[in-house]
């Protein structure tokens, strides 16, 4: 099943997942939607497969799999591939339909949301610590939201070992606390 083919928007991923539109681009993925079926909402994120690293993204992914947690989004499915004829490493992730970073472009974040996702994204963090786990990329674009529930994306998760400092996940979760509050203080003054 890992290595079926993948080509537009006419085939499968894992024989149940149909490719659709194009959601994002980077440098190093494209995340597309999938279209309607008898599965839970997903989506396909690719990413080309030339350099150990494609392979790494698969185990990472692969990996990631196993956590269940409410605060993280599932990964249904992890492999290889050829999308139009280039080798891909592809993950199929729970979809989300709002990150931290469309919020945020709308709106500062009031006390409440912010509280809701500092306890969302904190309780993600415990678990992921508690499994031998971290967030390697715990930045806004990597809160989501799925339905009423404050989730965080499951593919930037990786190994850590045994007893390393929880430090840098909890700077990261302070500066998504900032980045969500309005940048002014109570009395209209901006801080600096």
């Amino acid at each position: 099943m890992a290595n079926e083919s993948l080509t537009r928007t006419q085939d499968l991923v894992v024989g149940q997942y149909r490719i659709g539109a194009v959601i994002s681009r980077s440098t190093r993925s494209t995340v597309y939607e999938t279209e309607p079926g008898d599965h839970d909402a997903a989506v396909v994120k690719v990413r080309e497969r030339n350099t150990d690293d494609g392979d790494d993204s698969i185990n990472r992914w692969r990996s990631a799999m196993e956590l269940v947690h409410p605060n993280l989004l599932k990964i249904h499915a992890a492999g290889s591939s050829t999308l139009n004829d280039i080798p891909i490493a592809y993950a199929v992730i729970e979809r989300s339909y709002e990150s931290l970073v469309g919020f945020r472009a709308a709106r500062p974040c009031t006390t409440e949301e912010t509280r809701e996702m500092l306890i969302s994204a904190g309780a993600a963090l415990r678990y992921l610590h508690e499994h031998g786990y971290e967030h390697a990329r715990l930045h806004p674009s990597n809160v989501l939201a799925v339905g009423d529930h404050v989730k965080l994306s499951s593919d930037g998760v990786t190994r850590i070992d045994h007893g390393e400092s929880a430090a840098e996940a909890m700077k990261a979760l302070g500066a998504l606390i900032v980045q969500a509050l309005p940048q002014k203080l109570p009395n209209g003054d901006v801080p600096g």
